[in-house]
């Protein structure tokens, strides 16, 4: 049976040699890796033809390879072109801290914010005080950018930080301590220190690593044990003495704070050998920053996340909310979605099913009705629609979905008269996901805001009796997830 995705989300990293592309997709239970595109570009400067076309036709090459433009785009550049700031503020609350924030921001640029996109994430750190976490970037590097990714027909909807999307990973995957912990970023030719404490950004240090040792390593598919241990060496020291200035720098921190755990992100092919040096000269606890729990990769789909781990993070803004969430472009450049989605379209393609679903020559006559005018909305809606991949992706799914329905009508009649009882006796706030019809007993699993009241509202259904739970009732993610298996009753 084919996957359908309620929705999927695209993350882009943009360095200055590399670009990694990560798809998502949503279901409703997991969150799957659909595909990871990695590869080497050359350094993006305004007027460098050849690098501006190496980037494109790459670029465009790995979009076809993952065959979909989802409405989530989410970017980051390169961390060089960013300035972030991470202070304390006294307001009471986060609409008041909001507008204080460009004035205090005013003070780290002396030529003003008007030539900058800037935005902030504030969190509540104690009674009256709200601890930013801000970013800014000049207009001209984003508008760069964004007309290089105009034409592969990218228009991002969100302009994130790398440092932030690191951050989130972490926190998803559950490394969250109490005390300070460091997370390092190595790409081919730089390196990122974030510190981070309660799970907040208190300061990042991007340096340029300038080392073509370590940069021709990191694009290497065979690279030797021994050359990866030697360079892991050189660089774990290089690491362990930003992160001491690092400390040093941060103003927020006092000299009796140290590093209690790093994560490492990125660095390729020496991800293993660089964490491991890093526990040996640093005696901290040190762990690589992986696929957090509850998102799976596809089988047989490309991913490694010493490459692609903050194009990940980067995605995952686009399916749920996290812990650091800016986004640099103004509103005026963030693309309006579509009012119809393929999660409204199921939605109301299953609720028409379920209405004009019955046993009677009348019902079948609306039902086929119903499905043709939706058959021929959906061929104007792929007659208007710039990506087509994308619509016949859905439509396919949708035609399946029917599909499917009308050969369970024709095989046993009695399945939908049920499923339309279902749709019309349950709660707005419970839904289904699982249904299993065996003769005259019928089970079904699902969430709902106050499972308890569905047995007794099912028991005055005409068509359902001797109703109960099977297991207990469990609380996940804000609702209760249950099993309940009840009889039907004979057509009255």
């Amino acid at each position: 049976m084919k996957t359908i995705y309620i929705e999927k989300s695209l993350g882009i990293d943009i360095r200055e040699e590399s670009v990694a592309l990560v798809l998502l997709g949503k279901t409703v239970r997991s969150i799957d890796i659909l595909g990871g595109k990695f590869f080497r570009i050359l350094p993006l400067t305004p007027g460098n033809e050849k690098a501006e076309k190496v980037f494109l036709e790459r670029m465009n090459k790995a979009l076809i390879a993952l065959g979909t433009y989802p409405e989530s785009q989410i970017v980051s550049l390169p961390r060089k072109h960013y300035t972030l700031l991470a202070f304390e503020l006294p307001a009471p609350d986060h609409k008041s801290a909001r507008a204080m924030v460009p004035f205090e921001m005013e003070r780290h640029f002396s030529s003003g914010l008007d030539n900058l996109h800037h935005a902030c994430h504030i969190h509540t750190s104690g009674e009256k005080q709200q601890h930013i976490t801000a970013a800014a970037i000049k207009k001209e590097t984003v508008d760069y950018y964004l007309g290089l990714l105009r034409q592969v027909s990218l228009k991002p909807s969100a302009l994130d930080v790398s440092t932030f999307a690191n951050l989130n990973l972490v926190a998803e995957a559950g490394e969250r301590p109490l005390g300070l912990t460091a997370i390092i970023d190595q790409g081919p030719e730089t390196l990122d220190v974030a510190l981070v404490r309660h799970g907040r950004l208190a300061f990042s240090h991007h340096i340029l690593l300038g080392d073509p040792d370590i940069r021709e390593a990191y694009f290497k598919t065979d690279l030797a044990q021994d050359a990866s241990e030697s360079l892991a060496m050189g660089l774990g020291e290089v690491i362990i003495e930003e992160t001491r200035n690092a400390l040093a720098s941060c103003r927020s921190l006092d000299d009796a704070v140290a590093v209690e755990q790093i994560h490492l992100a990125g660095a390729g092919p020496l991800a293993p050998a660089l964490a491991g040096q890093l526990e040996k000269r640093s005696e901290v606890p040190t762990t690589r920053v992986t696929v957090p729990k509850g998102t799976r990769p596809v089988p047989g789909k490309k991913f490694a996340a010493s490459f692609m781990g903050t194009a990940l993070g980067l995605a995952m803004r686009g399916l749920k909310r996290e812990v650091i969430e800016v986004n640099l472009l103004p509103q005026e450049l963030i693309p309006k979605r579509r009012k119809a989605s393929l999660k409204t379209t199921l939605g109301l393609a299953a609720a028409v099913v379920l209405l004009v679903a019955g046993g009677n020559l009348g019902q079948w006559i609306i039902k086929n009705r119903t499905l043709d005018n939706l058959e021929e909305q959906l061929r104007e809606i792929k007659s208007q629609a710039g990506e087509l991949e994308k619509i016949d992706l859905e439509y396919d799914n949708l035609k399946t979905y029917y599909d499917r329905l009308a050969s369970i009508d024709r095989a046993h009649p009695l399945k939908l008269p049920v499923l339309q009882e279902l749709s019309r006796t349950l709660p707005r706030d419970t839904w289904l996901t699982h249904i299993e019809i065996d003769k005259d007993t019928l089970e079904v699993k699902g969430y709902s805001a106050a499972a308890s009241k569905l047995v007794p509202v099912l028991e005055k259904s005409p068509r359902f009796r001797e109703t109960e739970f099977l297991g207990t009732i469990i609380s996940e993610r804000g609702k209760e997830k249950f099993t309940i298996r009840t009889r039907i009753k004979e057509q009255p």
